[in-house]
């Protein structure tokens, strides 16, 4: 029984409402995932062209980088 509601709760139909909730939310967790990873490998791509076509900035560049962005 709920005590906000005073209506008896369904604990089989509540817990099957949790688990359809939190799968709902994994979805979107991994698509913001995937959509963030993309957006990463672009910008280091574009970070990587501009490296190689301005030489004098490319080892501050490089510096500022961590190694797990540079496939290391």
């Amino acid at each position: 029984m709920s005590y906000f509601t005073g209506k008896p709760k369904d604990s089989r139909q509540s817990a099957r409402d949790s688990i359809v909730g939190l799968h709902s939310q994994l979805l979107v967790l991994n698509k913001r995932e995937e959509f963030l990873q993309k957006k990463i490998e672009d910008e280091l791509k574009k970070a990587k062209t501009n490296a190689t076509s301005n030489k004098r900035r490319e080892p501050i560049f490089l510096f500022h980088l961590p190694a797990a962005m540079l496939g290391c």
